[in-house]
């Protein structure tokens, strides 16, 4: 394993994300799980009005924890599909030693979140079975 390989381990096992794989200047606050660090006290800033309407509309999509089963980890890009449909993908994963599975990163459209038990990943053309869960996926508590 190379050393930004262990730093980037442990930063998906504690549930941060890595700017240009979990999010980039398309993803908003809310999709990303980060609305806690939006003010909505102040008016006088440019994405205010456009923050407003996605907490009150929702957003189209939101990011996930995700284990993935099987022996081979979902990488970025790969699809999440529910019934065939593609209505996420991957951002970031990898094999956990200190869990002894598979976890990942996706977002997923937040019309299919609540049929997220039957979610899958195509890894190389097979298709995977994938759970929610909460994040982070580790704490040193746990």
């Amino acid at each position: 394993m190379w050393i930004w390989g262990s730093r980037d381990l442990l930063r998906l096992e504690a549930g941060l994300l890595l700017h240009g794989n979990d999010m980039d200047i398309t993803i908003n606050p809310f999709e990303a799980g980060l609305e806690k660090f939006v003010n909505f006290d102040k008016d006088d800033y440019l994405a205010g009005p456009a923050l407003r309407k996605i907490r009150s509309d929702g957003p189209d999509k939101k990011l996930l924890g995700l284990y993935v089963n099987g022996n081979r980890a979902a990488r970025p890009g790969y699809a999440l599909t529910h019934e065939n449909v593609q209505v996420g993908h991957i951002t970031s994963g990898t094999y956990s030693p200190t869990l002894d599975r598979n976890i990942a990163l996706g977002y997923v459209r937040t019309d299919h979140i609540d049929n997220n038990k039957s979610l899958k990943c195509d890894i190389r053309g097979q298709l995977t079975d994938v759970e929610v869960t909460e994040l982070p996926f580790y704490t040193r508590n746990n």
